[in-house]
């Protein structure tokens, strides 16, 4: 905490959600008190055909190349993820995807006092950000939020390797 207490001064808060995180979790909870973490889980097909479909920084996400790797990983992570939020449930939470986009209000509402933060009605604007996005859903983000965000079906049996990967 003393190392990063620089960035800190500033900006209290940061996030950081890049898809290979979560074997960290367990160090992260171990150094910083005060962090939550929010495990981000969406249809499992779906988000792993996003991954797929994704060209990463190279030497990022190499187990996004094949739907082997792909569905080992979600599966581990799947695994870990539950097992802490079992171990730790007010500093590890599961947050659905489909819940979000059933009831985008609510679950703000309770992601946010979560992380022990008030909620701003600026949060269910998030399209309207002025700041620079840098990640793989900038332009997502920029959009809004979407109701159906299917994909997959599309594909038909085309992701059925995948599908048999993931059960």
């Amino acid at each position: 905490l003393a190392m990063s207490a620089r960035w800190r001064m500033d900006r209290p808060i940061s996030t950081d959600k890049l898809p290979e995180n979560w074997p960290f979790v367990g160090a992260a909870l171990a150094m910083l008190p005060g962090a939550r973490i929010i495990d981000c889980r969406r249809d499992p097909v779906e988000t792993c055909w996003s991954c797929y479909k994704q060209l990463f920084a190279p030497g990022r996400a190499g187990f996004a190349y094949g739907f082997e790797t792909l569905a080992a990983y979600w599966r581990d992570q799947v695994r870990l993820g539950d097992a802490w939020a079992a171990r730790f449930p007010n500093r590890v939470r599961v947050q659905q995807h489909e819940n979000f986009l059933s009831d985008p209000e609510g679950e703000t509402r309770r992601l946010l006092a979560f992380c022990g933060l008030e909620f701003d009605p600026a949060c269910l604007r998030f399209s309207h950000v002025q700041r620079a996005v840098r990640s793989a859903s900038a332009a997502q983000i920029k959009i809004g939020l979407m109701s159906d965000t299917r994909r997959t079906t599309a594909f038909g049996s085309l992701l059925d390797p995948l599908r048999a990967l993931l059960t």
